[in-house]
């Protein structure tokens, strides 16, 4: 193996790894403003919805792309719309409305998959389908899922306030609201990897300061 090839190979873990980093780092961030701020959130994820169901109807109109991806898309954000509407903050992955909607994203990254690739053409590179199937396909799920552990530190209020704090001890889940299965432990193992996060962030901030 040449020299250029063992850089290549180096430089491109690297560049994996802090990329990696870069997104948690990000994760972390979006999921602490979702708990301090529910009803921004809940806006942004609604009008986000609202904006990609747009632009699947400019997609047919302008651009001629096929009926079937379309009216795919617009139906599974339209259940995502409904389930932000409906049951913002305080969403069960257990509800029938999340399996739906669970459901639809799958078709809908299958059915958009196969069209781009059966229709790709030269012009067409990988940074331009990523971008389509990040905002069009992964957008609204990710918030989603970065806004499950509001469920269990948030009340549902109706005004500007966010829900309680994630560390305040009288917004901790009770036993009862514990044993409700697989939200509680998917919000314990979503803040058990930001916690992780933070605490490299907190390491990193230190010798930095050390080295100053």
């Amino acid at each position: 193996m040449s020299a250029w090839a063992v850089m290549y190979y180096s430089a491109s873990l690297i560049f994996v790894v802090f990329v990696s980093f870069c997104a948690m780092s990000a994760l972390y961030f979006l999921s602490d403003q979702a708990e301090e701020h529910s009803v921004l959130a809940k806006k942004t994820i609604k009008y986000t919805d609202l904006a990609i169901i747009l632009a699947h109807v400019l997609l047919l109109i302008f651009d001629g792309f096929s009926l079937f991806p379309i009216i795919v898309g617009l139906i599974t954000h339209m259940f995502y719309y409904l389930l932000v509407v409906n049951r913002f903050p305080l969403v069960s992955i257990k509800e029938p409305l999340f399996l739906i909607s669970g459901v639809m994203m799958v078709v809908d990254n299958v059915v958009w998959f196969r069209f781009y690739f059966e229709n790709q053409t030269g012009g067409t590179n990988v940074i331009m389908g990523f971008s389509f199937f990040f905002c069009f396909l992964l957008l609204v799920p990710i918030l989603l899922a970065l806004s499950l552990s509001i469920n269990d530190y948030a009340l549902p209020l109706g005004s500007g306030m966010g829900g309680l704090s994630a560390f305040d001890e009288d917004s901790m889940p009770t036993s009862k609201q514990s044993s409700s299965g697989g939200t509680w432990r998917l919000s314990t193992l979503l803040r058990g990897v930001r916690l992780q996060v933070e605490r490299v962030l907190y390491r990193l901030s230190g010798r930095t300061v050390m080295r100053a």
